[in-house]
Formats: C-alpha cells, sequence, structure tokens
C-alpha cells in the first residue's frame, strides 16, 4: 500500500514525477520539503530480529525547539555532499500512529491499538533504546522497537497526542525534582515555549503563585487568562530589569523553570530567594555547524556560581524524563487535568502553512500538528 508522507529533500533532488517543493528560510539556511510516496514495508515477521519489533502507521506528527538543529544537520550534510544513501528524509520527534504489525515476542501491544513515541531517558525499562527512538516522526511508516512505544487511550484526540510525548515527560519530570509547595513563588521563563506550556499547564492548577516571563507582550492576556499570577514583558527596560523588580518585591524566586539556561542562568541565580531551585531543560544555541564562530549567549560561570555558594542554591539538569512521567502525563491528558495548546493542525492541503508555524512564525503559541489525510 503506498501513502504519502512529507520529507527534507536535497534541493539537487531529481524525482522520476513531478513534486511540489515547499520551501523555508532557517538560521539563513533555505530548506526545501516535498510530500512523496512511501510504500508499506514487507517483512518476514518470524525473523528472530523482528520479534520485539513494531511496524507503525502515522496518523500525525509534530516538531520541536530540537528538530531545528537537526533539520540544519541534514542540510549541512546535503551540502556537503555527505548524504548519498537517502536524498529525502524523514524529520520530526513526536508522533500519533496506529499498530499494522507485531512481532512474535511483543506482549503490550497488538494491531489496531493507538500510540505515541516514548522518551524514557537516560534508561528504557522496556527494552527500547534510551531517549527520543526516532528523527524522522514524518515518516509514514516506521519499524520501534515496543519498548519504545506507549499504548495511549481512545478518548484522546489524535491532534494532541500528536504533540505530547517530549513537553508531557520533560515538564512531569521537572516538577518531581523542584519538589514543589503549594505557598512556592514560581517563575517560568521563555512563557511560550512548548516546553513551558506543559508546566504551566502541568502547574496552574495546583500551584497559586506563578510568574511567567517573554520578551514580548503579544500573549499576555491569555496567560492572564490561565490563572498566572503575574506576566513579566519588557516595560520601560529590559526583561532581566523587569524580573528582578518583580524579585524584589517578593523577595525572590523559590523555585524557576527555565527552558534555555545560556539565556537565563545568570538571571535566575541572581533572582532566587536562599535555598531556592532552579532547572532547566535545554539550550537556545544548537546550532554550531553553520559556520558560526561565536555564541550568542555566553553565560559568566563566576557570577552564576558566585550566587549558587552564597545562596545555597540547588540546581537541576533535565533531559526528558522517564516512563512513569510519560504515562501520568497521559492520565492526566485523559481525565482532563492536562491540556495540550495548539497553536494549528495542518494536512496534505496546508503544508507551507505547517512548515512556517512550526519553524519561522514569531507568534506561535502552542503545538503546531500535521495531521495526515
Amino acid at each position: 500500500m503506498v501513502k504519502n508522507q512529507l520529507v527534507l529533500v536535497n534541493s539537487s533532488l531529481s524525482f522520476d514525477e513531478e513534486i511540489n517543493i515547499y520551501s523555508i528560510v532557517l538560521e539563513g539556511q533555505p530548506l526545501n520539503f516535498a510530500i512523496v510516496p512511501s510504500q508499506l514495508p514487507d517483512f518476514d515477521w518470524q525473523i528472530k530480529g523482528l520479534a520485539e519489533m513494531v511496524l507503525v502507521e502515522k496518523i500525525g506528527f509534530s516538531c520541536n525547539y530540537r528538530d531545528r538543529a537537526i533539520l540544519l544537520q541534514q542540510h549541512h550534510s546535503f551540502s556537503q555532499g555527505q548524504t548519498t544513501q537517502f536524498d529525502a528524509v524523514g524529520f520530526g520527534s513526536e508522533f500519533v500512529a496506529r499498530v499494522i504489525q507485531v512481532g512474535s515476542g511483543v506482549t503490550n501491544l497488538q494491531v489496531g491499538d493507538l500510540v505515541i513515541n516514548s522518551g524514557s531517558y537516560p534508561y528504557n525499562g522496556n527494552g527500547g533504546r534510551p531517549g527520543l527512538p526516532t528523527n524522522s516522526a514524518s515518516l509514514r511508516y516506521d519499524v520501534l522497537h515496543s519498548g519504545n512505544l506507549v499504548k495511549v487511550p481512545s478518548n484522546v484526540s489524535p491532534e494532541k497526542l500528536a504533540g505530547f510525548t517530549i513537553g508531557a515527560i520533560t515538564s512531569l519530570s521537572m516538577l518531581e525534582k523542584l519538589n514543589l509547595k503549594v505557598e512556592d513563588k514560581i517563575l517560568l521563563t521563555a512563557a511560550t515555549s512548548n516546553t513551558a506550556l506543559f508546566v504551566l499547564e502541568a502547574l496552574r492548577c495546583r500551584y497559586p503563585s506563578i510568574y511567567v516571563s517573554s520578551r514580548s507582550k503579544e500573549h499576555k492576556q491569555w496567560f492572564l487568562d490561565k490563572g498566572v499570577k503575574k506576566f513579566i514583558c519588557p516595560e520601560n527596560g529590559s526583561l532581566e530589569s523587569e524580573i528582578s523588580k518583580v524579585a524584589q518585591q517578593i523577595d525572590g524566586f523559590d523555585a524557576i523553570i527555565d527552558p534555555f539556561f545560556d539565556i537565563n542562568v545568570e538571571m535566575a541565580v541572581t533572582n532566587l530567594r536562599h535555598f531556592g531551585r532552579y532547572i532547566t531543560c535545554g539550550f537556545f544555541d544548537q546550532f554550531h555547524f553553520i559556520d558560526k564562530s561565536f555564541r550568542r549567549y555566553v553565560p559568566d560561570a563566576n557570577i552564576i556560581f558566585e550566587h549558587i555558594l552564597i545562596k545555597n542554591l540547588v540546581v537541576f539538569g533535565n533531559c526528558l524524563g522517564l516512563d512513569r512521567h510519560l504515562n501520568l502525563g497521559i492520565q492526566y491528558l485523559s481525565e482532563g487535568h492536562m491540556d495540550v495548546n495548539v497553536d494549528s493542525i495542518s494536512n496534505d492541503s496546508s503544508i507551507q502553512k505547517f512548515l512556517d508555524r512550526s519553524f519561522v512564525s514569531s507568534n506561535r503559541l502552542g503545538k503546531v500538528i500535521f495531521m495526515y489525510d
């Protein structure tokens, strides 16, 4: 069975049939995408090596900040002539799919199940590879280890499931490490990032003192309607100075949750109170291979460690999470205690919109989802 799939293509690629090319410019680099056919794989499922494997058909997928760097790296490989076997590659980190076939040793899944990718890291207790199982979520068909797939309930919309794994597993892992108290004053930086939006979903019904910061005031009312105590954005000075003003008024924050440490870590440790906690799950400058001899943000280690030592701060790093965090997120989502904020949903007829909203638009708010017809 042949079905369409959305892929990144080599600009020098020639196809047997004429195809439509969809283009964006990312960090100054032109990237080209296209819809190409995908053939249902035909395997002998009695082969021992496939015993724990599962064939899935993607229903929908989405991208994350990490995919920007992965796409640019692949484009770099194309331009350097390093890719010879594949001139069209999948992209994306999250998906929702339907199980098409299972190996003889698979006991946790069956044909017809609705699944999403796991992201358990640094280890996977179910036999799959640690972390995200694919950087090619857009591929229509995929063969993955059963330990890298999680069955999801049918009462949740596939559109939300297509953009769920990373935000859910990361946010709930971070909150577990922070061990927050109801009275804590919490600052959530980079408020419009997908990670921050998931953290806000997990926090807002349980903690009354949530402050969020953003360099743009465009979505201020949206966040206030979500129940945040204060939306901090540049007014008469820099964002950092506005955050410091608020911190002085409340005697410092108890906890700061930050998706981009290279931008915010100095500000964070400066504005935490004694015995405060700081946690981060990522960094902004991920594009070192694009002929850049500089980094836009270079935190001052002396300032950072001075505050950590003098104020007895606790600093956490976080990469993804464990299966229990994802399973808890699925439970919250199914029971209506957590939601996925969706910016837009696209399909085969709105490919350019999907690419623009995913990688170009500065006013995006929430997950950008692509659903196959």
